[in-house]
């Protein structure tokens, strides 16, 4: 897996675990990197599913012509 494979969405989420704190070396920067790249394929299920649920919700937005539609999730 590189930076190029992955979609905006699990980039947002690699940001968001490598600079959970601040760094102060660059071999902390790598070291998170390659920790992140591990901890995203270990829950690729939960980013799939995920993605799914956007691509569900934005379906039923179209559908409804942008009115509520959160109770049709769970119908």
């Amino acid at each position: 897996m590189t930076l190029l494979s992955i979609g905006r969405q699990e980039r947002g989420y690699l940001k968001t675990i490598v600079y959970v704190t601040p760094l102060e070396i660059v071999n902390e920067l790598t070291e998170r990197i390659f920790t992140a790249f591990d901890t995203i394929r270990a829950e690729r299920g939960i980013l799939q599913r995920v993605r799914r649920n956007i691509v569900c919700r934005c379906t039923l937005c179209n559908e409804v012509g942008g009115r509520h539609f959160e109770y049709l999730l769970y119908m």
